[in-house]
């Protein structure tokens, strides 16, 4: 028996707004950006409703959160260290937002890249 054939939808798009490990001026000596929260809804194109949106805290492996990083996005350390790994929020998106099925959309280049990078 094969796997079932997930076919795309066409119909929603995920919205995604990214907040990374950041700092003012160069990153610390082995620190590197990485995703710290996932804001998500989902848009029905059909309809133009938008669904609750959502944020995913996520645990910085490879850097801290700096006081310039919390003063731009809010975040604490505390806030993120209780947040769940980097490949449960992507099951997190995949389980209750289909976004293996679906076109995903941000604000400018930055999210799709760091978010390829951190899948890297």
């Amino acid at each position: 028996m094969s796997a079932p054939i997930i076919l795309p939808d066409p119909d929603h798009l995920l919205v995604i707004d990214l907040e990374a490990t950041c700092w003012l001026g160069p990153p610390p000596p082995d620190e590197i950006n990485e995703i710290i929260e996932i804001g998500v809804c989902v848009l029905a194109l059909d309809t133009g409703a938008i669904s609750p949106a959502r944020s995913i805290l996520v645990r910085p492996q490879r850097s801290k959160v700096s006081a310039f990083c919390t003063e731009l996005t809010s975040l604490t350390p505390e806030q993120v260290d209780q947040g769940v790994g980097f490949a449960e929020a992507c099951a997190i998106l995949m389980r209750e937002y289909a976004s293996d099925q679906r076109a995903w959309g941000s604000w400018g280049d930055f999210d799709r890249r760091i978010m390829h990078a951190q899948c890297e």
